[in-house]
């Protein structure tokens, strides 16, 4: 019987490095196989859907304009915002009108309660309330005009208990006729020229032209 040779050193080393180059591959492909790449998001911010995006928020909005004339509130005059250059309307409400008169009334210490603002026809604004220090109601008619580009209020109707206005009750009715026609003093610090004011269906409107 032929006695069985055993592998020469070198084919022997040969091997046993190929099996280890081998099973490292192999744990490599295992590794690269089993673990999850990481992605660098690309979408929004936690908290923010896909379609939201920031707002710039201007800090003095300018009056909307729709067909070439600006839209005013009476907040915007109030507030002071400069008109932009051409014609405008400014529109307010009765109630409007009621809270900016008793915000400015409370401001300047003029005691007058249970205010209401109403507006008649061809500009005339009635108001009534509560003269506070007499308890005793309060009543007037204005007739708003406009004079040489200008708001013109005159009072044309004036009681107090239901009779004629005496004279140490004039300065509260001038206090509050200046509230509810500050707009038209605002206005024309502006330079703008007024060219007709109108009222009606409870509703006031102003035009004019700035610039």
């Amino acid at each position: 019987m032929t006695p069985t040779r055993g592998l020469s050193p070198g084919l022997a080393f040969g091997l046993l490095l190929a099996g280890l180059v081998g099973l490292g591959l192999l744990a490599s492909g295992w590794q690269s196989a089993g673990s999850t790449p990481t992605a660098t998001p690309t979408g929004p911010p936690p908290g923010r859907s896909a379609r939201e995006a920031p707002v710039a928020v201007p800090s003095d909005a300018a009056p909307v304009s729709t067909g070439g004339t600006a839209e005013v509130t009476l907040e915007d005059v109030r507030e002071g915002v400069t008109l932009p250059d051409g014609p405008f309307v400014l529109e307010a409400g009765e109630d409007e009108l009621g809270q900016a008169v008793a915000d400015g009334l409370e401001q300047s210490g003029t005691r007058i309660t249970d205010l209401e603002i109403s507006l008649g026809e061809s500009g005339t604004m009635m108001f009534a309330g509560r003269l506070a220090d007499q308890n005793l109601p309060i009543a007037g008619v204005i007739d708003l005009r406009v004079v040489d580009g200008r708001l013109d209020p005159e009072v044309t109707e004036a009681t107090l208990g239901g009779v004629a206005l005496p004279g140490f009750a004039r300065g509260y009715v001038d206090d509050l006729v200046g509230e509810a026609t500050s707009f038209g003093d605002i206005l024309a610090d502006q330079g703008v020229v007024l060219d007709q004011i109108s009222t009606g269906d409870g509703r006031l409107s102003v035009t004019g032209r700035s610039g």
